[in-house]
């Protein structure tokens, strides 16, 4: 099996686990682990009802910061990592994504933790090493016409 989310566009393959169609549309994941594309593993928990609510525990590990990763963020994502210049390394990621009411919008928690990703800001003068975490909070603004692709903000 082989899934996509389009405002997540890094593909995931060969999941294992155990995923029960739920009454009323849903499905329950329960200790699923896949490959994510271009390298590193994860394991999902969570349950889905037809998008309409969702919980998602996501852990990724060992997934390599490199340009083909980067070349799957969306734009708006890749303009605020672009000035850093990142280079080589390793992260591993904790995502929860949250919706608990039909109308409302699915709510993003990602922790990351860096190993060794060298970055070289454009203002600073020489390269810096990166081990360590970092906690983002997505927001998604309001598409200005229906079936707009949602484009996330990252704060740290």
């Amino acid at each position: 099996m082989t899934a996509t989310y389009a405002d997540v566009p890094i593909p995931a393959r060969n999941f294992r686990g155990r995923f029960q169609l739920l009454e009323g549309g849903g499905v329950r994941i329960d200790n699923a682990r896949f490959e994510i594309d271009g390298g590193g593993e994860a394991i999902c928990q969570g349950r889905l009802f037809k998008n309409e609510l969702v919980y998602l525990d996501i852990k990724a590990k060992n997934v390599p910061v490199n340009q083909e990763l980067l070349s799957k963020l969306s734009p708006k994502v890749l303009s605020y990592v672009t000035p850093l210049d990142p280079k080589g390394g390793r992260c591993d990621a904790h995502i929860r994504i949250q919706k608990a009411n039909p109308a409302m919008r699915a709510k993003p928690d990602v922790d990351l933790i860096f190993r060794d990703i060298q970055v070289q800001p454009r203002e600073f003068p020489v390269p810096i090493l990166v081990s360590g975490g970092a906690k983002i909070r997505l927001t998604f603004s309001e598409p200005s016409e229906p079936g707009e692709r949602l484009e996330p903000s990252v704060s740290l």
